[in-house]
């Protein structure tokens, strides 16, 4: 079972649990540990409502507004599944839209977990995939630790979004084909590094030569990376972050290749044409 981009109804139950509101969540959770998963010197399990408290506290201080809480209690009432979807002033939410999930556990199953990024998703067989996942255990001092812990993922967002406007609009800044012969070598060159298979080729080569949106036009890195996401919007999340992450990697390097070409070729020509000279009588 997948649980991904969610939306749950209060009262219903889904193959997780039961989506309950907070204030159940609260009783539930004050009964179960009281009575059902007690302390022991190796296992400490901490309050969800505290854990996301905590959550709220560091986003709110960011400027971070948080939207669309859902809480899902298991059925044995020993895991709690928070979701969260993220917005920010300096993100623009038509281009890139943040979720985050909190996975707190009782039952020693699972680590506090802490998932974040465009694409979030929790397996029941643990596995996860988000652009940042942070754990902590159960044990010991793990109240002392939960507001740095809990601290770390909104940090990391505004970190992330600081790094995603500044590369964005460097991208948008920086021609990247300058005739059909380049396009083709690039798309032939994704097909050769896996990226994409050989019969996506045609669909990518429409997406570059004809784009959707009158704004992807120009023939940037940018825009070479939104021909491939537009082709890829109905892919299945646990092949698209992966897929995502190698085109920005050939694109990063790609780029950096061009600014250091272009810096080597301003400092040769600073060298002959610089320089003071005197002729002497």
């Amino acid at each position: 079972m997948v649980v991904q981009c969610p939306t749950y109804k209060i009262g219903e139950e889904y193959a997780w649990g039961t989506c309950v509101s907070e204030s159940e969540l609260i009783t539930a959770e004050e009964h179960n540990l009281s009575n059902k998963y007690i302390r022991t010197n190796t296992h400490h399990p901490v309050n969800s409502v505290t854990v996301n408290e905590k959550f709220r506290e560091h986003c709110s201080r960011m400027n971070i507004e948080l939207s669309e809480p859902r809480h899902l209690l298991s059925n044995s009432r020993g895991t709690v599944l928070s979701w969260y979807n993220l917005s920010h002033t300096d993100l623009d939410s038509s281009q890139t839209t943040y979720q985050t999930a909190i996975l707190n556990d009782h039952t020693k199953k699972f680590s506090l977990t802490a998932l974040l990024g465009e694409q979030v998703g929790i397996c029941t067989n643990k596995q996860m995939w988000a652009e940042f996942i942070n754990k902590r255990k159960h044990t010991a001092n793990i109240e002392v630790d939960l507001d740095f812990f809990m601290y770390q993922l909104p940090n990391q967002l505004i970190d992330n979004i600081k790094a995603m406007n500044k590369e964005q609009q460097d991208w948008k800044e920086m021609d990247h084909f300058d005739d059909d012969m380049q396009r083709n070598d690039f798309v032939v060159r994704t097909m050769d590094a896996g990226i994409i298979q050989p019969r996506c080729v045609p669909h990518i080569l429409q997406h570059l030569r004809t784009p959707e949106h009158p704004e992807f036009q120009y023939s940037n890195f940018y825009n070479t990376y939104q021909a491939y996401t537009s082709h890829w919007r109905d892919t299945n999340a646990f092949t698209l972050r992966h897929k995502c992450s190698k085109l920005q990697h050939l694109l990063r390097n790609e780029y950096r290749n061009i600014v250091e070409a272009t810096e080597a070729e301003e400092a040769r020509m600073k060298g002959i044409g610089g320089g003071v000279y005197r002729w002497d009588d």
